[in-house]
């Protein structure tokens, strides 16, 4: 029997100058170290799950709000946040109930790519590289 195609990642690599783009020390600015573990466990789990992006619903936000003993609605404003300064696409946000962005995306490619992985899963409708699945 056929393995079915693993999506997600075992790893993904991190930038050692993360800590130095605009938007995250806006986000460490708007709230603090909560706001960047948050945005930290929502990569994780894109990475970790799907690959290149995570649907996100009220069992998301509840997830992320039970692993670190914090309410809801704090998931929420930093999500909402992480959309307006653009670690993650606000339209994709809106319009479609998913959290991605182009560097997850050209990050989970390049992985892909280092693995001999054949197929690079991000659905078209969410693909901000204009790659052809």
């Amino acid at each position: 029997m056929a393995r079915p195609i693993k999506k997600g990642l075992d790893y993904y690599s991190s930038d050692t100058n993360r800590y130095q783009d605009k938007k995250l020390k806006r986000l460490k600015k708007e709230f603090s170290c909560s706001g960047v573990a948050i945005w930290d466990y929502l990569l994780n789990e894109i990475y970790r799950v799907e690959g290149s992006f995570i649907e996100w619903d009220e069992d998301t936000a509840f997830d992320v709000s039970e692993y670190f003993n914090i309410k809801e609605s704090l998931v929420n404003e930093v999500v909402n946040y992480c959309c307006n300064v653009g670690l993650f696409s606000k339209e994709l946000r809106v319009n479609g109930n998913v959290l991605t962005s182009e560097a997850i995306q050209k990050r989970y490619k390049n992985v892909c790519e280092a693995l001999g992985r054949k197929e690079i899963n991000i659905p078209k409708e969410y693909n901000l590289l204009g790659l052809l699945n």
